[in-house]
């Protein structure tokens, strides 16, 4: 019953839209929620990709702001810290698997069996007729508030709370509406199939980065 789950609702930024042409995650969000919708955590951290940021006119990331955010690696745990356990949500969650998925592998720590759910796809089932399924589009048709797209942690909070509101028509249905009914894809792995990695409890935030820009740190 998609209520017994907790959910991960991940956005990731990156240089471009393919891992296999060396295309890294520069940002990301995980805000964890239960099946009522209620915030449980977040987690968001810029990350330095060791490589140019890509497109900064679109993702608003610029080189300096990654000098001083961690390389993937050091931050691994604390990523699947937050999704363990959880039905990983994205808005394109293709996308969004595609990079974790490459990025984990890379460092030495794959991830494991990963239950999960598009909200594009699901707006697309149980959402209204739109002439775009863009986050942006559901956002404003929805009224959620998402004055920096393109930030990860913002997506993610306008994802998550796109998911309570296609969620909450079923809450009332006396049917079990199993996960699968809703468009979600694999499974979820048990605890202890996941990688033994120690969270770091380093977050760089973009919010930090610009501080420091405007301080002159960096």
């Amino acid at each position: 019953m998609f209520r017994d789950f907790e959910y991960a609702v991940v956005d990731v930024e990156t240089t471009g839209f393919s891992p296999a042409k060396y295309d890294r995650i520069i940002e990301i969000a995980i805000v964890r929620v239960d099946g009522q919708n209620n915030t449980l955590s977040e987690y968001s951290t810029l990350i330095n990709p060791q490589r140019d940021v890509g497109p900064s006119h679109i993702h608003g990331v610029y080189a300096k702001d990654v000098l001083e955010a961690p390389c993937f690696n050091e931050v691994v745990g604390d990523i699947q810290s937050a999704i363990k356990g959880a039905v990983l949500v994205a808005h394109n969650a293709s996308f969004d698997m595609r990079f974790l998925t490459h990025e984990c592998a890379s460092c030495g720590s794959p991830l494991p069996a990963i239950l999960s759910l598009c909200t594009l796809s699901l707006s697309a089932r149980i959402g209204p007729k739109l002439s775009s399924r863009k986050l942006s589009t559901l956002c404003e048709h929805f009224g959620i508030e998402n004055k920096n797209a393109h930030s990860a942690l913002d997506d993610a909070r306008a994802t998550a709370t796109l998911l309570g509101i296609l969620f909450k028509p079923l809450m009332s249905s006396p049917k079990r509406i199993p996960l699968e009914s809703l468009g979600a894809k694999g499974e979820l792995a048990e605890l202890n199939e996941w990688p033994n990695l120690q969270p770091s409890f380093i977050q760089y935030r973009r919010s930090e980065a610009q501080t420091r820009k405007k301080s002159g740190k960096n």
